[in-house]
């Protein structure tokens, strides 16, 4: 197979001590609860909605078309390190908005715009900390001309159910890690969580995801829960071949 295309079967390897396993091969090798399955299913790559010409690197994953349709960065949750954002500006030339608020440091490796902010549905103060919101830091961008990094721990799920249409058509590119792994999920969090994963894969193409797991292991339906999905998703109209918009996406 070409690492190029969506769909690609990679195997499972270790990133800081968590295994990260290609979620198509999950759904494929073993055996799970519906429950499960049906969430695997929301974060699972779609060849046949999307094809594009992938630069993977690190747990990334982007069409090459969504580089070229973009001018804007932004890698939202870094911790004083960002393999995405340095990737972004190193090899495109495209210099990103770093932004966190726990962390202050700038990253030093590559060059960037820092911000000391966090990013929450609403735009507030807490403790000190400023938080802003996905679309303020999208306000003006032309459509599909964002790239977007989200690594922000547990605020992805109300962050992205607070986007509008407008917000969702800017981004040209986005990678979630969905954080699964603050003590385990009751049946209200899993639903949320479903209803995001879903609204998700609605408005975007999913070109690459990875299920994560390491203890302590939570389970749904009797089958364990990864604790991380990492997700990475295109426009789909910058993707090859297009579905018809009367279908509904595979």
């Amino acid at each position: 197979g070409n690492p190029e295309t969506v769909g690609w079967p990679w195997a499972p390897l270790y990133r800081g001590g968590e295994l990260h396993k290609d979620v198509a091969q999950v759904i494929a090798q073993e055996r799970h609860s519906a429950e499960v399955l049906g969430m695997l299913h929301l974060v699972a790559p779609q060849p046949r909605r999307c094809q594009c010409r992938l630069e993977r690197w690190d747990q990334y994953a982007v069409c090459r078309e969504a580089f070229q349709a973009s001018s804007k960065a932004l890698s939202l949750g870094i911790n004083g390190y960002d393999p995405w954002g340095a990737y972004v500006q190193k090899v495109h030339g495209i210099v990103p908005h770093t932004v966190d608020c726990f962390n202050t440091i700038k990253p030093a490796d590559f060059e960037n715009v820092f911000l000391p902010w966090c990013v929450s549905a609403i735009a507030v103060a807490v403790e000190g900390r400023n938080y802003t919101t996905l679309p303020a830091l999208l306000a003006g961008a032309a459509n599909r001309s964002v790239l977007v990094k989200m690594d922000i721990e547990r605020s992805e799920f109300e962050v992205l159910l607070a986007l509008s249409d407008r917000d969702w058509a800017r981004i040209s590119s986005l990678h979630v890690e969905y954080h699964m792994n603050y003590g385990c999920p009751d049946e209200q969090e899993l639903g949320m969580i479903k209803k995001v994963l879903g609204k998700v894969r609605e408005k975007l193409a999913v070109v690459d995801g990875a299920a994560s797991y390491y203890s302590p292991e939570c389970t749904y339906g009797g089958s364990i829960i990864p604790q991380l999905f990492v997700v990475s998703y295109s426009a789909e109209s910058i993707c090859t071949p297009q579905t018809p918009a009367s279908k509904p996406p595979a």
